[in-house]
């Protein structure tokens, strides 16, 4: 994260059609940015994406851990 101030010499402004927008944390409304989210992986389910996952619970963590593949993401889930 950048500090609260940035020092922007004005000739920087003068000179140039600069634009300065946020980004990150608090640069839209919660809301808006789960929203966006929301709808991003909507697409991503309409268009067939699919990620490569193995599934596993919690309690294999450290087995599953060292012998991890890399061709697949591993996901842990709570034991049931």
């Amino acid at each position: 994260m950048s500090g609260p101030e940035l020092a922007l010499p004005s000739a920087v402004l003068r000179s140039s059609s600069i634009e300065l927008m946020g980004s990150g944390i608090n640069s839209v409304p919660a809301a808006r940015l789960f929203a966006a989210v929301a709808s991003v992986l909507q697409a991503t389910r309409s268009a067939g994406f699919q990620i490569a996952a193995e599934v596993a619970p919690l309690s294999e963590v450290e087995k599953r851990w060292k012998a991890g593949s890399a061709s697949r993401r591993l996901v842990f889930t709570p034991a049931a």
